[in-house]
């Protein structure tokens, strides 16, 4: 079969014309990250020896420097205080468990209102810890998150084919002179939030290799979004 030289180019014109779309396409993280006062998101764990399911809720507003933001908690000790503005996405706080708290120098901005395929987002700022109130030291957290654009995802609550992908690398350097941080995967369905997730969590050494691995990864099984229950 002939195929003439006109319709070679015309092929090609319209593949590089879909990736550049692709390319220049952008999101609104709003719509992908809705969650508010009394939303509930329930994860089953899909790590083999996990114990139990993990628990995303926003429980309660908090005024924080004068400001007024959402207070994020995760059932296995963790909390952060964050917002989702015009600005786009700021966090104040991160709670780490036992009593340990990171609270920025100044609200850290993760991400812009509205991000664009296969952009990446820096960010950085000075934290103190305190420990149960008591102020441990300080240290430095780094973000660098990318996204990967539009995708679809199968969980047991539901197939959701409209969702934000971004990888999330999170570093920090402690009081104790230790570099760790996360690296997760992360699916945003638009209207519902956070719907899977895998990564894993480390401690870099000297040498910058990741060791202490834990890994993770969750489906959504339950939602209550908006006031309105999804088998919950």
């Amino acid at each position: 079969m002939n195929i003439s030289p006109a319709r070679i180019v015309c092929a090609l014109f319209f593949a590089a014309s879909a990736a550049t779309l692709q390319a220049q396409a952008t999101y609104p993280i709003a719509a992908y990250m809705p969650n508010q006062l009394g939303d509930s998101l329930q994860f089953q764990s899909i790590v083999p020896g996990a114990e139990g399911p993990l628990l995303v809720a926003w429980p309660d507003t908090v005024e924080f420097r004068k400001q007024l933001v959402l207070e994020r908690t995760e059932s296995a000790g963790s909390r952060r205080l964050e917002r989702i503005d015009a600005e786009g996405w700021q966090i104040w706080l991160i709670g780490m468990g036992r009593g340990r708290e990171m609270i920025f120098d100044k609200p850290m901005l993760l991400l812009p209102a509205v991000v664009e395929h296969g952009a990446v987002y820096k960010a950085s700022s000075p934290f103190s810890l305190f420990l149960d109130g008591r102020r441990q030291g300080g240290g430095v957290q780094h973000f660098e998150i990318k996204v990967e654009g539009h995708d679809s995802s199968g969980t047991p609550l539901q197939n959701f084919g409209d969702c934000l992908l971004i990888v999330t690398t999170a570093i920090r350097q402690d009081p104790d002179g230790l570099r760790r941080g996360y690296e997760i995967r992360e699916w945003y369905a638009k209207g519902f939030g956070l719907v899977k997730m895998a990564g894993e969590a480390f401690t870099l050494d000297a040498k910058g290799a990741r060791t202490r691995i834990v890994k993770a990864a969750a489906l959504l099984e339950k939602a209550k979004i908006g006031g309105v229950g999804f088998k919950w």
